[in-house]
């Protein structure tokens, strides 16, 4: 005789509150990401050949689509024509602001995940910026045991744009060509 262990079912709600709960390391988070994105059904990958079409796409607004939609109803030949259907239209009308949604969560999510991603190596680079210059000026042995590290920092230090004044040239003159004789026609 064999049990099976039922696992129960978690609401979103659920989900979001362990999220909350569970310590989790950014790594963590990403595998999160990552699992949210396969699990939306339906989800297109980017496709580079269809960029002009949804740029033109764009362009009609909502209620465009739901007034081509009211107006398809009306007419099975022309639903025939057009090669669509008032449900096809509102189905991917909705999809679009489901997404929609969702990309402006995404979106602010980058945008503070941008921020954070800036900032703390801001950080690090000044402390390191400041170890730098702070172990430049140690002597004695200490000077000597950090000198391989500092010609490496010095090395991987960024440049800061100046560049020397390359030595000028004495400006060279085109070769002077003598302007180019006509023979008059002859006469006879």
């Amino acid at each position: 005789m064999t049990t099976t262990i039922e696992t129960p079912m978690l609401t979103p709600a659920d989900i979001v509150a362990a999220i909350h709960a569970t310590p989790m390391t950014l790594a963590d988070y990403a595998g999160i990401v990552r699992a949210i994105m396969t699990a939306i059904p339906d989800l297109l990958p980017p496709d580079p050949s269809r960029a002009t079409n949804l740029r033109s796409a764009a362009r009609f607004s909502p209620k465009f689509i739901e007034v081509a939609a009211d107006g398809l109803k009306s007419s099975a030949k022309w639903q025939n024509s057009a090669d669509a259907t008032p449900d096809a239209l509102l189905t991917n009308l909705d999809r679009a602001r489901g997404c929609r949604e969702l990309g402006g969560e995404c979106a602010a999510l980058a945008s503070v995940l941008k921020y954070n991603m800036l900032y703390h190596h801001s950080i690090a680079a000044t402390k390191a910026r400041t170890a730098y210059h702070n172990g430049r000026t140690i002597g004695g042995d200490d000077g000597r045991i950090l000198k391989p590290h500092l010609d490496q920092l010095k090395a991987l230090f960024p440049k800061t744009g100046r560049r020397t004044a390359k030595p000028t040239e004495p400006p060279t003159t085109p070769p002077v060509t003598p302007p180019a004789t006509t023979t008059p026609p002859a006469t006879t």
